[in-house]
């Protein structure tokens, strides 16, 4: 699971646990909903305490959700809803972390392309995946660029996150995510060194931070590579 994403729902599930009966086994069922909603479950609970921070920052978990918000209807904005993928190139930081939630709230699963690996793996990637959609950063725009006018076809839309749009709702989208819903595809490098991508659904991210899930204390757990969704057809090669 990427970094920002991991420590972030391992912060959620240890705090719903201190919140728990030790006693209490969580089922299959206790996961279904998705790492959005569970989230925002603990917003509600815990608005002013400090969810992720970095060298420069830190945001309470009512100011991540808010700007998370706002990406994700940004996203919705110039993509409607429906699952999709869609790319980040953003530094580390408080807001890859906005970023991931805010494609989670509107409904998409994301590709975390990884800033310091060699741009051609990168491009790869892209070329592979064909995101939806491509968020950026200032410091990466001009990377972005020469990224996708290199596909064929060329043209994917950017979202750059240093040129927000005015009015956006800092709202909870508040779309209905199944927990077998795409979160987010990881490449690693595969056998043959060319990039290869792996699947993870919200059911599974929640049980394996869920210490007291079915997962975690042993039991089958839920498919590692769950089926794609049906538009758009994601290549693995």
């Amino acid at each position: 699971m990427p970094d920002a994403l991991e420590s972030l729902v391992t912060t959620i599930s240890e705090e719903r646990a201190a919140n728990t009966s030790a006693a209490t086994r969580f089922s299959r069922e206790d996961s279904q909903p998705s790492i959005a909603s569970e989230f925002e479950r603990q917003v509600r609970l815990y608005a002013e305490r400090v969810a992720v921070a970095d060298a420069q920052s830190a945001l309470t978990y009512r100011n991540l959700n808010a700007l998370a918000n706002r990406i994700a209807h940004a996203v919705l904005a110039r993509r409607g809803a429906g699952p999709e993928p869609v790319a980040l190139l953003v530094g580390n930081g408080v807001r890859v972390a906005a970023a991931m939630l805010g494609v989670l709230k509107a409904g998409k699963f994301y590709v975390s392309l990884d800033v310091s690996q060699p741009q051609a793996r990168t491009a790869t990637i892209l070329a592979d995946c064909r995101p939806a959609l491509l968020i950026v950063d200032n410091e990466r725009l001009q990377q972005a660029v020469a990224m996708r006018n290199g596909l064929d076809p060329p043209g994917i839309p950017l979202l750059n996150l240093d040129a927000p749009e005015a009015g956006l709702s800092a709202e909870n989208p508040a779309l209905p995510i199944a927990g077998d819903a795409l979160a987010y595809v990881v490449y690693t490098s595969g056998s043959t060194g060319k990039p290869k991508g792996a699947m993870q659904d919200h059911r599974y991210v929640l049980h394996l931070t869920n210490p007291r899930s079915e997962v975690a204390a042993g039991s089958p757990a839920p498919p590692l590579m769950p089926s794609p969704p049906r538009a758009p057809v994601l290549c693995f090669l």
